[in-house]
């Protein structure tokens, strides 16, 4: 009766041991199939994020490969751009034949006045002979 005693013992000890094993796999399952949810949440963002990212990883491949040089080179190559660059190298060659003759003109130019002031800077007196160049009349009331 001591063996069968000891024997009961030792199953009721087992069913306890394997009630806990049963609720720490219980728990284990939930928090797994909780994990799972998530995993399955996350997946989904992932799945929107890469749609969302995906033309634009295509768009900024084409304009850095092709896009951007293609741009610039129609801009550069375009009939309006080179027909106003004509327009202005032929004003700025006529400008310059316009600039280069007035220069000449000024350098060449000779002022009545500074001529007078030339003149009156030659003399000792040379203060009173800019007063008569540029006083006033007087006027009479």
């Amino acid at each position: 009766m001591f063996v069968v005693h000891t024997e009961i013992t030792n199953l009721k000890a087992r069913v306890e041991e394997l009630t806990k094993s049963e609720a720490d796999f219980k728990e284990r399952y939930e928090k797994a199939k909780s994990h799972r949810e998530h995993v399955e949440i996350l997946h989904d963002n992932y799945a929107e994020v890469q749609a969302t990212i995906e033309p634009l990883i295509n768009n900024l491949d084409w304009l850095q490969n092709y896009g951007i040089a293609h741009i610039a080179n129609s801009i550069l190559n375009s009939i309006e751009l080179n027909r106003a660059v004509a327009a202005l190298t032929v004003a700025s060659r006529a400008a310059e034949e316009g600039l280069r003759k007035a220069e000449e003109n000024y350098d060449n130019l000779s002022l009545f006045v500074m001529d007078q002031v030339s003149e009156a800077l030659k003399h000792d007196v040379y203060v009173a002979r800019l007063k008569a160049i540029f006083e006033l009349p007087e006027t009479v009331e």
